[in-house]
């Protein structure tokens, strides 16, 4: 048996039209995080898996009132030689 260490991202795009620079947007991206780290944390992909954990979080970008930010969690799980 092999343990395999795995990143995962996903990547949250928001717009708020009321603000071309994207600081109302930023709000709106706390809320959706909020919401995906409540999905995803502590969630495991398969029976034999390791819960997802998160492992951090980077801007990808903005421009035009648009927001984009990439969310980073970890999880681990195992092959089995047949």
């Amino acid at each position: 048996m092999q343990r395999i260490d795995a990143s995962i991202g996903v990547v949250i795009a928001t717009r708020n039209a009321t603000d071309q620079r994207g600081a109302a947007g930023v709000d709106d991206l706390n809320a959706l995080q909020a919401e995906l780290r409540a999905a995803l944390l502590g969630w495991a992909p398969g029976d034999d898996d390791d819960p997802l954990l998160a492992a951090g979080g980077q801007l990808v970008g903005f421009f035009d009132g648009f927001v984009w930010w990439q969310e980073e969690f970890v999880t681990a799980y195992h092959i089995r030689q047949l």
